[in-house]
Order: structure tokens, then sequence, then C-alpha cells
């Protein structure tokens, strides 16, 4: 008899959360939705593409650039290896070279890694991982985890990994969610850049977006939502440090990693 009055009293704990959370429920418009995914400065700073199956072949003014630019970077090489042995500085001259061939940040281990790529590469295209996710120990949903087709961004080939979260039939009667973010790394240097987030709850409706420049090493942020029938919007700028990752990216970096019992990483 105390099983079942403690059952039910979980039963009940869940049934009156549920009805709050449906009693604050917001809806929303099909062109509001729309009106929340659109975000056209980012799209300007974004720009994404298939890669197509087979490489396009090079027009002859890009193979005579390519040349132009090894010709002028080897003469700039030589320049410079010249100059340091004028002044009895040829030891420096090659650990300045090595930086350059295998530059990593201090802070992270360079086992395992050759320059910013991994010696091993650990993603599979098409690899899932499906987690399940209870709310007070009632079964509420999943969470998948995804290393989609790789994708050109802004010219270059890089990453595309998504996360998806929804709950299940009988837990969307109560508190229904649709979300996913997704990240684009580029693949040279592992550099995250962007995130977008696309939230579609019984509560909340939001889009944000987030674009890494790290020519200036800045981070640009975007959000818009329309919870409980009011909308919002925000923008922040702020300094990013180099080679930093997003909360996101972050949890696929870990994987590149060599772990040892008792050594530590940090990024």
């Amino acid at each position: 008899m105390e099983r079942v009055q403690t059952l039910t009293s979980k039963s009940l704990v869940t049934a009156v959360l549920a009805f709050l959370l449906c009693s604050c429920s917001t809806k929303i418009k099909p062109e509001q939705l729309e009106e929340l995914k659109s975000n056209e400065e980012f799209d300007q700073v974004i720009k994404v593409e298939r890669i197509p199956d087979t490489p396009k072949p090079l027009k002859e003014e890009q193979i005579s650039k390519k040349k132009e630019d090894r010709s002028h970077s080897a003469k700039k090489k030589k320049q410079k290896k010249d100059q340091l042995k004028k002044t009895g500085l040829e030891n420096q001259e090659v650990k300045e070279v090595k930086a350059l061939e295998k530059h990593l940040p201090e802070i992270e281990d360079s086992e395992g890694f050759n320059g910013r790529r991994p010696i091993f590469d650990p993603f599979k295209v098409g690899e899932k991982a499906t987690m399940t996710a209870a709310f007070t120990g009632i079964p509420a949903g999943t969470v998948e985890f995804m290393v989609k087709p790789f994708l050109e961004v802004n010219g270059e080939r890089s990453y595309n990994f998504l996360a998806r979260a929804t709950t299940n039939s009988f837990f969307s009667f109560f508190y229904k969610v649709e979300d996913w973010v997704e990240t684009y790394v580029r693949y040279s240097d592992w550099l995250p850049l962007s995130f977008s987030m696309h939230v579609r709850e019984s509560k909340q409706f939001r889009e944000s977006r987030t674009y890494f420049d790290w020519d200036n090493l800045k981070g640009k942020f975007w959000e818009k939502k329309i919870k409980r029938g009011k909308k919002r919007e925000k923008k922040i700028v702020w300094d990013i440090l180099p080679y930093s990752q997003n909360v996101f990216s972050a949890f696929y970096y870990l994987r590149l990693f060599k772990y040892k019992p008792g050594k530590r990483f940090k990024f």
C-alpha cells in the first residue's frame, strides 16, 4: 500500500507540474516563426554550400595565383633566413619556422596532433549517439548527437555537428520540445565558425546565431525569441581568445585528445 501511495504522489506532482507548464504555453503564427528564423546579418557573414562529390577543376588563373603565392612565400622565408644569418640568429630562425609549421596554443597538449589537425580523426560522417531523457523518473524523450556530411563554409571545408532534443508523444501532451543546435567547425585548424540554436517548445520559440570572427577575435551573437506572447531581441559583440571553442563544439573537440590517468587539459 505504501508503494502505491508513493507512486500516486509522484504522478500527482508530475500532473500538477504539467498543468502549470501547459497553462503558460506560447502560440505562434507561421509568419512570426519565419520572421524569427530570418537573420540577414548572420547570412552575410556565414555562407554555406554543399561539397560536390568530385572536386572542381582549378581554372588557369587560380593555378597561376597558387604558384605565385607559393613563390612569394618561399621568397619571404629566404629573405628572413638571410637576414637572421647575418645577425647570427640561425637557431632563432629554426624555432620560428617550426612554430609556423606546428603551432598549438600553450594551454593545449600536442600529443596526437600535427599542427591544429589530429593525426587520427575520430569522426565518421553519419555517426549518431542517442541518449534518453527523463523527467521525475518518467521517460520524456531523446537527445541525438550527429556528425553530418562536410560542408563548405565561407569557402573552406568544415565539419557539421548537430544535436537534436525531442519529447516523446506522451510527454509532448504536457510539454512539447523540438530543439536542435548546430555548429560548423573549420577542418584545417578546428576553429568553430558558427553556432546556431533553434528552440521550439510549448513555452517559448527562440532562434539564436553566433558567428566567430577569427581575423578580429570577435564573437557576434543574435537572438530573437517569443515567450509568453512577448517578443524580445538581443545582440552582443564580445572579445574571444585564440583557439576558443563554443559550448557545443567543445564536446567534439575533447575527442581529439589522448587521455591518460592523471593528465589534465585546459582550453
